[in-house]
């Protein structure tokens, strides 16, 4: 595979995140939901490319305050999605390593993100990030009927 780009997304790349997403059974999110997101100035959407242009995937997240501070001081992860011949590969990593480079630069606290307790596998890619369980929500997830996962990475402690 030719090397990866990791870009900020623009509105026409969209299309791409939406199939992507739908695919991989992420929570869904229109188009419009995709635009109005990329245009927050708290927001942080980037896409894996290939050298060669193919979309590989995207990360979407945003930088919040704590409960405690009205300054952005936590991050919260909305979607990560990779193309599936492209699942396994490192695209995925990349992505989560633009976003904790970016969030380290800015002095964010902690990532926060929800994991369906069911996707193993999801679970064990943040794990190998060094995100731990923070909590469980109780059907988090009304249209699987799945209790979420909170999980946490602290970038300070």
């Amino acid at each position: 595979m030719a090397e990866t780009k990791i870009e900020p997304v623009v509105t026409n790349d969209i299309r791409w995140m939406i199939a992507i997403a739908e695919e991989a059974n992420l929570s869904p999110w229109s188009f419009r939901d995709y635009y109005e997101e990329n245009a927050r100035y708290d927001a942080f959407l980037r896409k894996a490319v290939s050298s060669d242009g193919e979309f590989l995937g995207f990360i979407v997240a945003r930088y919040v305050p704590s409960n405690t501070n009205v300054t952005a001081t936590d991050a919260e992860i909305y979607n990560i999605g990779v193309e599936s011949k492209y699942r396994r590969r490192g695209t995925g990593s990349e992505l989560l390593n633009a976003l904790i480079r970016d969030a380290v630069l800015r002095r964010i606290e902690k990532i926060w993100l929800d994991v369906r307790r069911g996707n193993e596998t999801a679970i064990s890619f943040y794990q190998r990030h060094s995100f731990v369980q923070a909590g469980i929500r109780k059907n988090f997830y009304s249209n699987a009927r799945d209790d979420g996962v909170v999980m946490m990475l602290d970038l300070v402690g």
